[in-house]
């Protein structure tokens, strides 16, 4: 798993929205957004030829905030990034044809956000350790095969969480079949959606009737531990007037 399909998924519905209009990596955002931040931030755009070709290092990530007063395409794609993963942003506007971007007349509240939409990317492209390790344990007993995809609160399993300390995660089972489990799943990790596009359901129901490999079962454990981390993150977001 190279990437984590959910980012391929965000830069399509970010595409969609008319912000970008080109593939991954290039940053070539809408020009009237561009300078609609540029005004509302009363920072200067840098292009990424003026960034390659600056000694002063003004999109330097060591620099404060409040001490910047550039911003280039890869920061705004950033900030658009962590909006993306709003809840309040995606009730308004993702299941509307709303192309509206917030656009932010607060510098520091801006770069937070930069700062968020460029772990939440590290995390979607496997790039954070925290992605490494997962506490979705498997139970190995049968064939493997995927016959459905629930999931099932502990209280609806009459089982109690094999986590220390962690009921108040709210961590449940996902079954693949009558028996077989992927155990201590967060139930808002479960629920997790972008655009209706539910990862930690589809997976599974993309391999419906499939043997599940030990390959395909380490992939789904890093599945959780991304989705995971998106999460806590996008709580963090969240907590932002955007």
């Amino acid at each position: 798993m190279k990437t984590f399909s959910l980012y391929s998924s965000i830069l399509k519905l970010i595409a969609q929205k008319k912000i970008i209009d080109t593939a991954e990596n290039q940053f070539n955002i809408n020009p009237k957004i561009i300078k609609q931040s540029a005004a509302g931030l009363g920072l200067t755009f840098v292009s990424k030829k003026e960034q390659e070709g600056s000694v002063c290092l003004a999109d330097s990530h060591e620099v404060r905030p409040e001490f910047k007063e550039t911003f280039t395409s890869e920061d705004l794609f950033n900030y658009i990034y962590a909006v993306i993963h709003s809840s309040k942003y995606r009730e308004k506007n993702l299941k509307t044809d709303s192309q509206n971007i917030p656009i932010q007349t607060d510098s520091l509240k801006f770069w937070k956000l930069v700062q968020f939409g460029r772990e939440l990317r590290k995390i979607h492209l496997l790039k954070n350790d925290n992605t490494v390790n997962s506490s979705a344990q498997f139970t190995n007993e049968g064939n493997t095969i995927v016959k459905h995809s629930k999931f099932k609160t502990f209280s609806e399993t009459h089982f109690s969480p094999s986590e220390e300390n962690c009921a108040d995660r709210n961590l449940g089972r996902v079954y693949i079949s009558e028996n077989q489990f992927f155990d201590n799943i967060p139930e808002s990790v479960w629920n997790f959606c972008i655009d209706d596009y539910q990862p930690a359901k589809k997976w599974l129901q993309d391999r419906k009737e499939c043997e599940l490999t030990p390959e395909d079962i380490s992939q789904y454990q890093k599945i959780i531990a991304v989705l995971t981390e998106t999460v806590q993150i996008a709580k963090k977001i969240n907590k932002l007037d955007i």
